[in-house]
């Protein structure tokens, strides 16, 4: 017994005396290789390292998709590494992408990649495509991607037959879309964006959209394969090539977008058609050299061209353009100081021309009969126009909802009794038309009928929202929740408004506590409901307390581990508090960059606790140099080097006792990491030199 007290004393007194101990030593803790840029991969709740993401480093190129260059795993340590003598080659900027298993996404634009990666959880999002016709957009297809137009595609998914589709694994409030299918609008939308019902669906309304089809040929007429062509709409596209008849197709390309055509052997770059030289839907061609466009050296006649059946020309100044035949080049028609009231001006190269309205919503419609232009003398041709039909919208639109009105090809923006833009107050006297209402994350379309004494009307008749009323006494901040989706709500004096569905949970804000209420509603909308505040409805809530008197500004993350509550944030000197019922996770910074993990079990108390003692290391090589280093300081990433003095990475905040700092060396894998083991007194500031070895 004595014997076994004293070895225990004995050992005791060892570890102790280990656990006061200082040490430092090499770590071979990155790949070989010389002259590399590395990053730091880290979960952005923990500041853990993750270890197995990947690094993608892709190319900023004008017109494409990104291509790949370069790609790195991290290690045990989270660090990726990227050869820098290829980035300095390269000499330009890029996109450098990083992806791991149950997160979302992370992407940067620079020359090199940043010191260091902080990534999130993803999870699934939905959304349904619907263009403004009110028909669901199948077979879209859709492009994930972050950052700017020319970033890499990190997903491709497709719409099925209702228009819906799943972003897998994404963060919401990053990840963009850029979508095409036939009849709409290619263009971008922001996945966060998307007006939603809380059902973790959201509705994305798409524009109208037209074609751009055609062929290019050189001067002597032969085709020319491997034509570049994008339509300026978006730096994504739509975009194209010739094949070998050099022929092109886009589809989702904006009304009087520019075509920017680059030719296999470009001396000039781009060549531009501008948005008013064609038309779409008509076949173009066009005669391409590497210089540009082939110079027009046909000579113009002139033509006047009468407008009859409106007195309206004040309105026709470029309202009415004529589309030749064969190249469906085309061409403007304005009117001339020099000619008669009504008379059109145009000076035209020969050939066959078809005359048509410029705008669907402009204020007449032309009859189509071509006409022909030869060389020689002056032509004098008659366009027979009859003036659209007016569109009228009766019933109420709210003030605060979106609406439109469209038609097959084009619509336009407004807001009722007349829709505001002057020009969509023409409509066509014929074919589809509807008024589209967006409020309340929901998007109704009502269509306008036939022309009637040369007006159209639309009837917008909204259903009544549900009506929530609250009990008496009881005010405060209301979300009203599915899951970790926010649904669109309105407050009035009679209630909360909504036209969401389901079982879901209503949230309020008193400024005391917070109060979780469960909620049913039906699907059909127009119920008023009276919402019974519970004793038991009264939350719990997970507190984080400041330092007592230190007074710091702390920004503040709260973030539930699952279930039953979603992400806070705030910022101050005071509490913050959020609903939580299970493990949560509390992240704290100081504005010096002193970070502060912990995971709770539950609600309750947490006070933040941080030391005044401090390290600060001047990391050189052999040379006395200064080496770009990545600290893990007991396993977490710390912030970078002070702004003040680039060659010190200073850490902050520590408290008293043993503590494990890893340095790990970014600009040049060529050096042994270095671990060194410190014991620090309270208060104190301690400055050293490390000097890493060459491996």
């Amino acid at each position: 017994m004595i014997v076994c007290a004293l070895l225990t004393a004995v050992i005791g007194t060892v570890a102790a005396a280990q656990d006061d101990a200082e040490w430092e030593r090499d770590v071979d803790a990155l790949a070989p290789g010389d002259e590399t840029a590395t990053s730091l991969v880290v979960d952005a709740l923990t500041r853990l390292p993750i270890p197995g993401a990947r690094l993608t480093w892709y190319a900023e190129v004008e017109g494409l998709r990104a291509p790949a260059l370069g790609t790195a795993i991290s290690n045990a340590y989270g660090m990726a590494t990227l050869d820098w003598e290829a980035l300095a080659t390269w000499n330009a900027d890029g996109h450098f992408v990083v992806t791991a298993e149950g997160y979302a996404a992370r992407h940067e634009y620079g020359q090199y990649p940043p010191d260091a990666f902080e990534l999130v959880r993803g999870r699934d999002v939905g959304g349904r495509l619907v263009d403004m016709l009110g028909r669901p957009v199948a077979d879209a297809d859709i492009e994930v991607f972050l950052g700017c137009g020319h970033g890499p595609i990190l997903d491709f998914v497709q719409t099925d037959a209702d228009g819906d589709f799943t972003v897998r694994g994404q963060d919401a409030d990053e990840a963009q879309l850029w979508v095409e299918a036939p009849g709409t609008q290619a263009d971008y939308l922001d996945l966060s964006d998307g007006v939603g019902l809380g059902a973790g669906v959201r509705t994305f309304l798409v524009a109208p959209g037209g074609t751009a089809e055609g062929t290019v040929v050189d001067a002597a007429g032969r085709p020319i394969e491997g034509v570049f062509v994008r339509s300026f709409q978006a730096h994504r596209g739509p975009v194209g090539m010739t094949d070998r008849r050099g022929h092109f197709h886009l589809v989702g390309v904006e009304d009087d977008s520019s075509l920017y055509m680059e030719h296999p052997q470009a001396v000039n770059g781009w060549a531009i058609l501008d948005g008013d030289g064609w038309r779409s839907g008509t076949p173009l061609q066009v005669t391409l050299t590497p210089w540009g466009f082939a110079e027009d050296d046909e000579d113009t006649v002139p033509v006047l061209a009468r407008v009859l059946g409106t007195a309206d020309t004040d309105a026709l100044d470029y309202e009415i353009v004529v589309v030749r035949d064969g190249d469906g080049r085309a061409y403007a028609a304005a009117e001339d100081d020099d000619s008669p009231r009504g008379v059109l001006r145009l000076d035209l190269p020969p050939g066959l021309y078809v005359p048509q309205a410029a705008y669907a919503f402009g204020p007449v419609e032309i009859d189509p009969t071509p006409f022909d232009v030869r060389s020689g003398r002056p032509l004098r041709v008659t366009f027979n126009a009859q003036p659209r039909a007016r569109l009228a919208v009766s019933g109420a639109i709210p003030d605060d909802a979106a609406a439109y009105v469209a038609v097959e090809g084009t619509a336009a923006l407004g807001v009722a009794p007349f829709l505001d833009d002057e020009d969509s107050q023409h409509v066509p006297r014929s074919g589809p038309l509807v008024v589209a209402v967006e409020w309340l994350g929901r998007v109704f379309f009502f269509p306008a009928g036939e022309t009637i004494e040369g007006v159209r009307t639309a009837r917008v008749d909204l259903p009544a929202p549900h009506l929530l009323q609250l009990p008496p006494g009881v005010h405060g901040q209301l979300e009203l929740l599915r899951d970790e989706d926010a649904c669109e709500i309105e407050t009035t004096d009679d209630g909360l408004i909504t036209y969401a569905s389901g079982d879901l949970e209503l949230r309020i804000d008193t400024g005391d506590a917070f109060l979780r209420v469960p909620v049913s509603l039906p699907a059909e909308p127009g119920e008023r409901i009276a919402i019974d505040v519970a004793p038991q409805a009264v939350e719990r809530t997970l507190r984080v307390i400041p330092p007592e008197g230190t007074g710091d500004w702390m920004d503040i993350w709260i973030t539930p581990l699952r279930g039953g509550g979603y992400p806070t944030h705030g910022a101050g000197r005071g509490v913050l508090r959020a609903p939580v019922t299970g493990p949560a996770w509390v992240r704290v910074e100081r504005p010096d960059h002193v970070v502060w993990t912990r995971r709770v079990d539950g609600p309750g108390d947490v006070v933040v606790t941080w030391g005044a003692a401090s390290l600060s290391f001047d990391v050189v090589d052999d040379g006395g140099d200064a080496v770009d280093v990545t600290a893990l300081v007991d396993g977490i990433a710390v912030p970078q080097r002070d702004a003040d003095d680039s060659s010190v990475l200073h850490v902050r905040g520590l408290t008293p006792g043993p503590h494990t700092v890893l340095l790990l060396p970014r600009d040049d894998d060529a050096f042994y990491a270095k671990e060194i083991r410190v014991v620090l007194d309270a208060g104190e500031e301690r400055r050293r030199r490390v000097r890493l070895t060459l491996r």
